[in-house]
């Protein structure tokens, strides 16, 4: 807190003699030059020094985009406020004083000076560019604030009376017992879009007076026109200032009685004013007369600072008002003309002055405008054939005056109707026909159209109400009659016509409109026709006959579809039947042609015991295309025959040894159509073939089972082994050298078991099971073993034995092993001779 001695002193130091200017704006706001400061009171320096403590509160404008900036350096406090927004952007200081301070120092200070260094509105557009604010509270609670706006402007003091002298000042709290202060600035006001302020302030502070303006207090009447013309009764708007030495200056309130008010319109004796303390609006009227009235001030009315009253206004500006009458159209909305006679329609308007009439919008063919003065325009003219019908115009009275007059005009042209379709038609007898009567439009409407005279009979004439009738039906006979018809409209104009109506009569099939034949058979089919009229009537086809069938017409109403037809199948044949007068009747006669389905496949199939087989049996469709293949005759058990409903069946499954012999079938392919195609054939079962082992080892498909890894020679071996065809036969040989051991066969599930004897073959060898396994290949199961002599009984202690040496044991192997390879070697020579 810094005491009131500091503050003067640093005032002092602080301010110097500044050119300014004085502004009166609401709220008593007064600027004016600055003076020396003696005994001011400083709020806020802005260099650190401020009238107790200090709070400072930076609000942005609601929805905008621009905060609100403060800072201070130097003894300047610089302020960035943005205006966009739904509220006003603003910086706000709020002091606490430390206890009740006199800021008037005894009514040395008799104003709050806020010194303005610059202020600066982006985009600059002439309004105002800050509202600023300052709120008093004294001891006593009582509060009151004083605000203005102000301009872009340079360096100028901006003041608040604390005295009050006639003026509005701080009047409802005790300046000499202030113990709190707000100092808001603010953007001008709300939704400022675009806009923001930048405020350069050096200090607030409470000062003494800078003096008394010495020009006189001196009022301004202005108006915004001197010229009003209105069409009912108006008021007029004055503004009333008050200013000395250049300036605007706030007075005592301007009251209505206040002025004085001349001229010669009527209702100038009601007087509003509003507005103040410097500049006031003054409403007069409304006027309900033509005249003039002008607003005056008189002198002695306010008084402005120092209790100075006014002087009088002076070169008041006088209105003149001119009170007219809207234009009016008098004249009917509907206009009604005859085409072909002359007419005419006047439009008639009314007003002050005498309007214009305009009209626009598209007039009928034949009628013109005319003006003849005086808010008259004639539509005359003879309206043109064919323009019968409702025109819409729109009739337009102006005089200046607002509203002008609109009349949405309806100009009606009668007309009479007219036939316009052909005065003959022709129908055939027998066949549903039509022929649209069409008349032109006539006007008004509706047009109804009727016949004097006896229709055909199978005919008859409607009337659609809307210009035209269908004459329609089945005529009944040939023949020429003449039909009167009358064409009216609601107006009761008319027109006649006497319409030829000609009816033919074509001839007819009276045959079936379907025939079979069959492929490869000579047949016939007579086509019939009813008499037409007139004659000959003549037949004949116009597609494509089927090869092998021809149409021969006989002149008489009758024609013959014969032959041999080569291919089976469906066809449309299109008939024409014609007489002289280029009548002619139509059929669509469906030829089918049945064909016998042809069988391909041979019905023979061999399938090997326990071996899966199949045959695919095949067919080439005939028609209908649908086959069916049957078999008849006893299937091995385990074989099926399968129909697949496409022209094609399968004849397979595995036979047993149990099925082996031959079976007799018979395969038929039958559509419905005759004969049937029929093949037999036969299903013959057989064992599988023995196979021989090759001259070499072969290589394994299989493993054999129930082979010892070691072998003796004599030794019985039972083997064992899977996956052969049922009943097929089983070799056992021995390899390297191939030695037949044995044979067996298969049982149903294809599994063998044979028992052997190890030959006196010593070393490695490869026991091989070959024969035909269940998918018909030969299957080569294989097992090793190691041949090796008995082992030598050792002598017992019951008996005598011989001297058992190593030597001796030794010579007996090598002998055994010398014996075998001879027998081997001679072996091989032996197949090599028979080789």
């Amino acid at each position: 807190m810094v005491s009131r001695a500091r503050s003067l002193a640093g005032v002092r130091r602080l301010i110097a003699a500044i050119a300014a200017a004085i502004l009166v704006c609401l709220g008593g706001v007064v600027t004016a030059p600055s003076a020396s400061a003696v005994g001011t009171v400083v709020i806020d320096d802005f260099a650190g020094n401020s009238l107790g403590m200090r709070t400072v509160t930076l609000s942005p404008a609601m929805g905008g985009t621009q905060a609100s900036t403060f800072t201070e350096s130097g003894g300047v406090g610089v302020f960035s406020i943005g205006g966009q927004g739904n509220t006003q952007g603003s910086v706000r200081f709020d002091y606490t004083l430390p206890g009740p301070t006199d800021l008037t120092e005894g009514w040395t200070n008799t104003r709050i000076s806020f010194a303005f260094d610059s202020i600066q509105r982006t985009p600059d557009d002439g309004g105002t560019a800050l509202s600023y604010s300052l709120t008093l509270v004294d001891s006593e609670g009582g509060t009151d604030s004083i605000s203005s706006g102000i301009a872009s402007t340079d360096d100028f003091d901006a003041s608040f009376p604390l005295l009050c002298e006639g003026t509005l000042c701080y009047e409802d709290v005790d300046v000499t017992r202030v113990v709190s202060a707000t100092l808001e600035l603010r953007a001008p006001g709300t939704y400022d879009e675009g806009h923001s302020v930048t405020v350069r302030m050096e200090g607030v502070e409470a000062a003494p007076p800078v003096g008394t303006p010495t020009e006189p207090l001196t009022p301004t009447v202005t108006t915004p026109t001197t010229t009003i013309a209105a069409s009912a009764p108006t008021s007029v708007q004055f503004t009333v200032s008050f200013a000395s030495d250049g300036f605007l200056e706030g007075t005592t309130a301007l009251e209505a009685s206040d002025l004085t008010v001349s001229g010669t319109a009527a209702g100038r004796d009601n007087v509003q004013v509003s507005g103040g303390p410097s500049v006031y609006q003054v409403l007069v009227g409304p006027l309900t007369s033509d005249g003039t009235v002008s607003v005056g001030v008189p002198a002695d009315v306010v008084t402005g600072l120092a209790s100075r009253p006014n002087i009088a206004s002076s070169d008041e500006p006088v209105v003149t008002f001119d009170l007219g009458a809207v234009p009016a159209i008098t004249s009917g909305d509907t206009a009604t003309f005859i085409a072909g006679e002359a007419g005419s329609f006047e439009v008639v308007a009314t007003g002050d002055p005498v309007p214009d009439v305009t009209i626009t919008g598209g007039l009928p063919a034949g009628l013109t405008l005319s003006d003849l003065g005086s808010g008259t325009v004639a539509i005359t003219g003879t309206p043109e054939a064919a323009t019968g019908g409702t025109y819409p115009v729109t009739v337009t009275a102006s005089n200046g005056y607002t509203p002008n007059a609109v009349q949405e005009l309806s100009v009606t042209v009668n007309e009479a109707p007219a036939f316009t379709s052909a005065d003959a038609v022709t129908f055939t007898a027998g066949e549903v026909g039509g022929f649209t009567v069409e008349v032109s439009a006539g006007f008004p409407g509706p047009v109804t159209v009727g016949a004097e005279s006896v229709l055909p009979e199978g005919l008859s004439l409607v009337d659609h109400g809307d210009g035209s009738a269908t004459l329609s039906g089945t005529p009944v006979a040939g023949g020429v009659s003449v039909l009167e018809l009358v064409a009216s409209n609601g107006a009761g104009l008319s027109a006649q016509q006497s319409l030829s109506v000609t009816v033919n009569e074509a001839p007819a099939f009276t045959s079936a409109d379907a025939v079979t034949f069959t492929a490869g058979e000579v047949g016939g089919f007579t086509v019939e026709v009813s008499a037409g009229f007139p004659g000959p009537v003549t037949v004949g086809a116009e597609s494509v006959l089927p090869e092998g069938l021809s149409l021969v017409d006989h002149g008489d109403g009758s024609a013959t579809l014969s032959g041999t037809p080569v291919a089976g199948g469906v066809s449309v044949l299109e008939l024409v039947a014609s007489n002289g007068a280029g009548l002619s009747a139509q059929q669509q006669l469906t030829l089918t042609i049945q064909q016998s389905p042809e069988l391909l496949t041979e019905p023979s199939l061999v399938l090997v015991a326990g071996v899966q087989g199949a045959l695919v049996l095949e067919s080439v469709p005939g028609f209908p295309p649908e086959t069916t293949l049957t078999l008849t005759g006893d299937l091995p058990l385990g074989v099926t025959f399968t129909d697949h409903g496409d022209g094609t069946a399968t004849l397979a499954g595995v036979a047993g040894p149990d099925a082996v012999g031959q079976y007799p079938i018979t395969v038929t392919a039958s559509n419905g159509a005759a004969p049937d195609a029929v093949r037999v054939g036969t299903v013959t079962v057989e064992l599988a073939a023995a196979v021989t082992l090759p001259e070499d080892e072969p290589v394994a498909t299989g493993q054999l089972s129930g082979l010892p890894a070691q072998t003796t020679v004599g030794q019985e071996v039972t083997v064992t082994g899977t996956g052969f065809a049922a009943g097929a036969p089983v070799s056992l040989g021995m390899y390297s050298e191939p030695t037949v051991l044995g044979s067996a066969a298969a049982d149903a599930a294809g599994e063998f078991t044979a028992t052997f004897v190890i030959p006196d073959q010593l070393g490695d060898h490869t026991i091989v099971a070959a024969g035909v396994s269940a998918a018909g290949e030969v299957q080569y199961l294989t097992a090793p073993t190691e041949i090796v002599l008995e082992p030598v009984e050792e002598p017992t202690d019951d008996g005598p034995s011989l001297p058992s040496t190593g030597a001796a044991v030794g010579g007996v192997l090598i002998l055994a092993i010398a014996v075998v390879g001879l027998g081997a070697f001679l072996s091989r020579q032996a197949r090599h001779r028979q080789v």
